[in-house]
């Protein structure tokens, strides 16, 4: 893969999974394929081997326009990012989201922290995953254009299903951003 276009990546906790990104993604000529900019809420968890980090503590329609406008045509991606985008970013420009559950088989885990409904009822979700969508003013309503499903086989242990459905979330980054990027 060899990217053709910007990528500026948002993340709330850790980063690990723009990390995990960086590791995995194919690539042409053996170089990384880094985001070009990455942007949090979270000043202890920035990510040291990316050229650009933005922190910023509140962020609003104004610090989204003055991170993304400085980008022709950017990929915007959403990896644990848990902030609203405001309606009129999100129209403006192409942002996806990496959502932990299977919102294409059960509408109802639209919101946050839905993995939690999933961990707590495994009997009323037999498939587990999860998806990307493309971001809309509507939360969790954008057109899903990626997702990875496995049947739960009953899991009951928390952790596993924490550690699977990062692991669906992973495959379906590492699927999609090449098509995009």
């Amino acid at each position: 893969m060899k990217k053709t276009r910007p990528w500026v990546a948002f993340y709330s906790f850790t980063g690990s999974e723009i990390v995990n990104l960086i590791r995995n993604l194919p690539s042409d000529d053996g170089e990384l394929i880094r985001p070009d900019c990455v942007c949090t809420n979270n000043y202890e968890g920035q990510i040291n081997f990316v050229e650009r980090n933005i922190y910023y503590s509140q962020w609003g329609e104004h610090e989204y326009r003055e991170i993304l406008s400085q980008f022709d045509n950017p990929v915007v991606t959403l990896n644990g990012w848990m902030r609203i985008i405001p309606a009129q970013i999100c129209d403006e420009f192409e942002i996806y989201n990496g959502h932990p559950a299977l919102i294409s088989e059960y509408p109802e885990l639209k919101g946050k922290d839905k993995q939690e409904d999933v961990i707590n009822q495994v009997d009323k979700y037999p498939l587990i995953g999860s998806v990307i969508h493309r971001c809309t003013p509507v939360l969790d309503d954008g057109e899903i254009v990626e997702e990875e499903r496995v049947h739960n086989m009953q899991v009951v242990d928390e952790h596993l299903i924490y550690e699977i459905l990062k692991n669906t979330s992973l495959i379906t980054w590492l699927r999609f951003l090449p098509t995009v990027l």
